[in-house]
């Protein structure tokens, strides 16, 4: 008789029950060969004497693994290791070959690759994101509520793959009002976040070698949604109005470009705001020579200089134009619900990949979203935050042009949640180090320097910080 001792230990301090304990124990000697077909083990009483439990526990680990088909038990003989076993057996092959180390292929892409933030911090510098603490989570758990509430609803159940008729009906009406952009519901799907629509839009729009033009250092996250199409990106030169159209022009005419993603209210990384001339022009260019416009606008309502300029799609006719939002950035990150507007025939074939990859969003949550734009309530906290982030804008920008301007150049943005800062004296790597050392986060700015060409810089953002942690955290960049 094998040392069932030896090889079976129970620990009483684990939260995993006894017997499952020694369920796992012999499928592991069963699984190593100690145990093998047709081995007869010893008795309960035996074996709970042996291990120091009660009968009754080893009898329920039997009993399960007679039920998954490890043992089996002989009237009058006893317990046995089964004769077919519940395991894989390879298939014998002829010669010698070269098996794999995995037991299976997949497609690996070094496309999906990013740096991520490791270790913990007591400190986040980050690098543009609303301050959660503002959200009106009351607000929108009233709405959450009440629909959930109800008995037998329909909004526990599949709801449409489009996405929540109200929510799609409050849109089409608040974006006319707010945005000018004119469109029927048709027109429109509701998405998790902004990713999943720009995800899902070049799913349908893109092939594998279509080219792609894109703002130089362009957002990381739309980067890699294009390539992972198998398309090409070619960057083009910003300059403080935006992207530069002669550029883009120029381009085109040299090759067959198949979409233009911009960002025109604030380019990411460096917050600068595309001019309406500029907006007219590549409309214009799109128009003749039949260049889809992938216009993202992830933080339109954040402009503090005057009112925003509408965006390139309200003086589009859609033939074009794609454009997407999300109330990510108004609201909070994880509140992830977004929209992705364009033709019908276009966003008819989105809903159909969409429905195969999330069959649809959080009908509840849509229809939270869309009593606070109904009632007015979306837009009276559009204000308040506003009026919080631009009070942070201007704390930060005069503290940090008064006190670090030896470390940073920046240019005060006309709106967004970061300022794109310029690093003096130290590499943006070493800057990262520094404070990291102090237990603060701040991005190495190599996600925003595609090339590797020695770009030294890095989005500060001041959204979601209180006035007090502004100074706090002006404090920490001037003790370096």
């Amino acid at each position: 008789m094998i040392p069932y001792k030896t090889y079976i230990s129970i620990d009483r301090s684990l939260q995993k029950a006894v017997y499952m304990q020694i369920i796992e124990a012999f499928i592991g000697l069963i699984k190593k060969g100690i145990l093998e077909k047709g081995n007869k083990l010893p008795g309960s009483r035996v074996l709970a004497a042996t291990l120091g439990v009660q009968r009754q526990t080893v009898v329920k680990a039997m009993d399960e693994l007679i039920a998954q088909g490890w043992l089996e038990s002989k009237q009058s003989k006893g317990m046995f290791v089964a004769s077919k076993l519940p395991l894989y057996q390879p298939i014998a092959l002829k010669g010698v070959v070269d098996l794999p180390t995995q037991s299976f292929v997949f497609n690996q892409s070094k496309v999906l690759d990013r740096e991520e933030i490791v270790g913990s911090y007591g400190f986040y510098i980050d690098e543009g994101i609303p301050d959660v603490r503002l959200a009106p989570v009351e607000t929108l758990m009233k709405y959450y509520k009440t629909r959930f509430l109800k008995p037998v609803d329909r909004f526990h159940s599949y709801s449409d793959v489009m996405g929540n008729m109200e929510l799609r009906k409050a849109l089409t009406h608040y974006l006319k009002e707010n945005r000018g952009l004119h469109f029927d519901l048709s027109n429109i799907l509701i998405t998790r976040g902004s990713q999943m629509g720009m995800w899902l839009a070049c799913q349908v729009l893109l092939n594998s070698g279509d080219v792609v033009l894109v703002g130089k250092n362009n957002y990381i996250s739309a980067n890699i949604a294009i390539q992972y199409t198998g398309a090409k990106l070619i960057e083009v030169d910003h300059d403080e109005d935006g992207i530069q159209v002669d550029l883009v022009e120029k381009a085109i005419r040299n090759q067959k470009v198949k979409a233009l993603y911009l960002t025109p209210h604030h380019y990411h990384p460096t917050t600068v705001t595309m001019s309406l001339e500029r907006r007219m022009e590549l409309l214009n260019l799109a128009g003749h020579y039949g260049v889809a416009i992938i216009e993202d606008d992830y933080d339109y309502e954040f402009h503090f200089k005057s009112k925003p300029i509408l965006p390139i799609a309200s003086l589009s006719d859609w033939k074009n134009n794609l454009y997407i939002g999300s109330f990510n950035k108004s609201l909070a990150p994880s509140i992830r619900v977004g929209y992705l507007i364009g033709r019908t025939d276009f966003i008819e074939e989105v809903a159909k990949l969409r429905r195969v990859i999330d069959r649809q969003g959080d009908p509840l949550m849509e229809y939270a979203i869309a009593k606070m734009l109904q009632s007015g309530e979306m837009d009276r906290h559009m204000r308040r935050v506003l009026k919080q982030y631009k009070e942070r804008r201007n704390y930060f920008c005069e503290r940090a042009q008064l006190e670090l301007s030896n470390l940073f150049e920046f240019k005060e943005p006309e709106g967004g949640m970061a300022i794109w800062a310029k690093i003096n004296k130290v590499t943006s790597i070493e800057l990262a180090k520094i404070l990291a050392q102090k237990s603060v986060y701040i991005n190495n700015g190599l996600m925003y320097d595609h090339h590797q060409e020695g770009l030294n810089c890095t989005r500060i953002g001041f959204a979601s910080k209180s006035i007090s942690e502004l100074a706090y955290m002006v404090d920490l960049l001037k003790a370096i």
